[in-house]
């Protein structure tokens, strides 16, 4: 877990934000009904159901060519972000089963932007 505090001081390229949320929610065309959408500046985005196959979390191979595809590389820490938690979960599961667990990938609940 990363507590906001510890996230802002970690965005400085020590910690890389892993968005997991739908691409409208992503770009901000979606901003379910609150007054901020959008992303958290740096994010790499990557929705929660590309992570699934026929609703298995896909191999590991795949996941980290997609993982990398977007930037992430095996330095720093990767914080998951979702809007409610449940899908920053399955990002974290996704990046540890593609090997990005050098300390375990952090997750956080953050709230849209």
């Amino acid at each position: 877990m990363a507590d906001q505090e510890t996230l802002k001081h970690q965005l400085d390229g020590t910690a890389h934000v892993f968005d997991t949320r739908t691409r409208a929610e992503f770009t901000g065309a979606d901003a379910r009904n609150r007054s901020r959408s959008g992303h958290l500046p740096g994010a790499r985005h990557l929705s929660h159901a590309d992570l699934l196959d026929n609703g298995v979390v896909r191999s590991a191979p795949a996941l980290r060519t997609m993982l990398e595809r977007v930037g992430f590389g095996p330095d720093g820490h990767i914080v998951t972000h979702c809007e409610g938690g449940g899908r920053a979960a399955l990002g974290a599961t996704a990046a540890m089963r593609a090997g990005f667990d050098d300390e375990l990938p952090q997750f956080r609940r953050l709230g849209a932007r």
